[in-house]
This record gives structure tokens, C-alpha cells and sequence, in this order.
């Protein structure tokens, strides 16, 4: 499997797991820092809606998909509960 396609696998699993939150659309961003011939790679993950400011933000795919679960079922969780009068 390629590098590319490994990616889009990893991709659809994230999209299945956001699938059933409050969440509408995502944006994911990935950025790799370092030096070319040797050193260390820093690799970041941004997970978010894609319009709204409110990133999770780390260097675990996994991890950043936690929080901004966490951060988006929020209001599901606390919303009013509502009882039909009858």
C-alpha cells in the first residue's frame, strides 16, 4: 500500500469516527517540520470543523481526534431537555 493511500485509508476511518458527532464537516491538517539530511521530523495534527476557529491540536492522530470529539459533543451532552406536553 502507498504512502498516499495508507493516508486516504486513515482519512475515511476519521471521517467514519466523526460521523456520528455534532460535527458536520472537517478540516484536517498535517504538518511535518524539520531538518532534510538528519534530526528529528515534528509532525503536528490539526483537527477541526471546517469554518470555525476551535482547532484540537497535537502530535497524535488519536489524540487529537479525542479532544475535538470531547469539544464538539459538548453541547449535545448539555443541551436543554426537551418533554412533549401532552
Amino acid at each position: 500500500m502507498s504512502f498516499e493511500e495508507h493516508l486516504i485509508e486513515t482519512i475515511r476511518h476519521l471521517r467514519s469516527t466523526l460521523a456520528n458527532s455534532e460535527v458536520n464537516t472537517m478540516r484536517l491538517d498535517i504538518e511535518v517540520t524539520g531538518r532534510v539530511h538528519d534530526g528529528e521530523l515534528l509532525v503536528t495534527f490539526r483537527l477541526g470543523a471546517e469554518y470555525g476557529a476551535d482547532q484540537a491540536k497535537g502530535d497524535s492522530l488519536q489524540s487529537v481526534t479525542d479532544e475535538f470529539l470531547r469539544r464538539s459533543s459538548w453541547g449535545q451532552r448539555h443541551n436543554c431537555l426537551r418533554i412533549a406536553a401532552s
